[in-house]
């Protein structure tokens, strides 16, 4: 749940109303932005509202998001293995919902950012967030700290100014800190073609199934071991929508030479996976 792009207006004040109890077992991730402007809003009433459901036992999260501010910047990285995970939890070989365990969920400080198993946190589990597993607690902690590599990054990035007096071409968009990483490369590409269309012209073509981690990532073409392009994949411009909103899976090799053998990988900064070897079907 991310403040949305229209401001409340009005008093930021909770309700009175009892709690809806109905809602203790309905795990709830809000996801804040550290810079907000509108804090009222976006920041201070989840906040409330988060610490006082917790406080009852609801199994819900709160993560305030390092150097970000209303835009949605790197919520995506963190929201889609928390709704995987919960999802697999529900589901997992059954067809009916299932209830969460509470139990085998881990806790994150939300002032210290420490995470543990729920069995093992030594502080007061009802005002950390709770979160599904390990590896979902891994990447609260990495979206809420604030690296001093983040924070310098980021406040160059957003310095425009800085960019226009030096003369380097700066979009605003770019300003992603990637403060999730990955934990597993992509998938090599499969069923990769390479067809002579006319004289050193060569069509490459290639599958790729994304993962929910990795999305459409870049590509790097082979050609006899050698590189000879990237294509790059898709990134987020702080919206909902990735950019581009297509990649496509094709290359245009100009410089084809006789028997050439073409192999394509799908990378990351963990490395690459390479497709099985394809020759050139004249």
């Amino acid at each position: 749940m991310r403040c949305g792009g229209v401001r409340i207006k009005g008093t930021s004040k909770l309700a009175t109303s009892d709690i809806n109890s109905e809602v203790f077992g309905i795990p709830v991730l809000f996801a804040t932005g550290e810079k907000d402007p509108y804090a009222d809003e976006c920041v201070d009433l989840p906040k409330k509202v988060f610490s006082r459901y917790r406080k009852a036992g609801a199994l819900w999260a709160f993560a305030v998001e390092a150097n970000t501010g209303h835009e949605s910047a790197d919520t995506r990285l963190l929201a889609i293995p928390y709704l995987d995970a919960i999802l697999t939890a529900r589901t997992a070989n059954d067809i009916q919902i299932r209830q969460i365990d509470a139990a085998q969920g881990w806790l994150g400080n939300t002032t210290t950012h420490a995470i543990a198993p729920m069995t093992q946190y030594e502080e007061n589990p009802l005002e950390a967030a709770w979160l599904p597993n390990e590896a979902t607690a891994r990447k609260w902690q990495e979206y809420v700290n604030t690296g001093i590599e983040n924070r310098v990054k980021y406040v160059l990035c957003k310095s425009e100014k800085i960019f226009s007096l030096l003369g380097i071409p700066h979009s605003i968009k770019n300003c992603s800190t990637g403060k999730i990483s990955p934990t597993q490369k992509p998938a090599a590409p499969t069923d990769l073609r390479a067809i002579k269309i006319r004289g050193t012209e060569v069509v490459l073509t290639w599958n790729f199934f994304p993962d929910l981690e990795n999305g459409l990532p870049s590509f790097r073409i082979y050609r006899d071991d050698s590189p000879i392009a990237t294509l790059l994949g898709q990134v987020h411009n702080f919206s909902d929508a990735p950019d581009p909103p297509n990649v496509v899976l094709e290359f245009r090799d100009k410089g084809a030479t006789a028997n050439a053998i073409y192999t394509v990988s799908a990378f990351n900064v963990l490395g690459e996976s390479v497709s099985q070897p394809t020759r050139l079907i004249k």
